[in-house]
């Protein structure tokens, strides 16, 4: 039975696994298939992406894709280590720099990644708001207003970032501001 969000997966597997059986050395095909083994939460997960992160031009995504697997099945340490290397395969790729800061939590090295993620991709909004959470949960209030600003002025929709301005008015004792960034003023 298919999950929600895995619709697409059955045929993305089949897909890869033609290009792979076409040629067995097609890294981005395993990488591929990967990551829809874990979108169906199939076995050979990690084989694929082992397969794949061979080839220098696949490395980084095939450690992002092998390291968002290790954390989604409690392998954390793992999935931290596999996101690292992705890091270095590729140190602006935004992708692995937002995974491997999420995973960290809120930290000055986190705190580094999203800042570089954010250089790599400016218009990257989850970033800006992960930025501004872990600014935040750091102390600091400045920093993560005005990440927190950015990720609404890139996506208007992100509540989580609205409530962050709120939560930071509210403890400064700005009852209006807090109103207004619930609203959305």
């Amino acid at each position: 039975m298919l999950r929600i969000g895995t619709r697409g997966s059955p045929l993305a597997l089949a897909q890869a696994e033609r290009a792979i059986a076409l040629d067995a050395s097609a890294a981005r095909a395993h990488r591929l298939q990967g990551e829809a083994l874990a979108m169906l939460g199939e076995a050979g997960v990690e084989e694929a992406f082992e397969r794949a992160r061979v080839d220098p031009g696949e490395a980084a995504l095939a450690e992002l894709g092998l390291g968002r697997h290790l954390i989604a099945v409690g392998r954390r340490d793992e999935g931290i280590a596999a996101l690292r290397r992705a890091v270095a395969a590729s140190p602006t790729q935004p992708d692995a720099l937002f995974t491997l800061a999420r995973a960290l939590g809120p930290t000055d090295e986190a705190r580094g990644q999203l800042e570089t993620a954010l250089r790599a991709r400016p218009d990257f909004a989850a970033a800006a708001l992960a930025l501004g959470e872990t600014r935040q949960e750091l102390g600091d209030a400045r920093g993560a207003e005005s990440a927190y600003r950015l990720a609404i002025d890139l996506d208007p929709r992100l509540v989580d970032a609205r409530i962050g301005l709120a939560t930071l008015a509210l403890r400064a004792g700005r009852l209006g501001e807090a109103r207004d960034a619930v609203a959305g003023e």
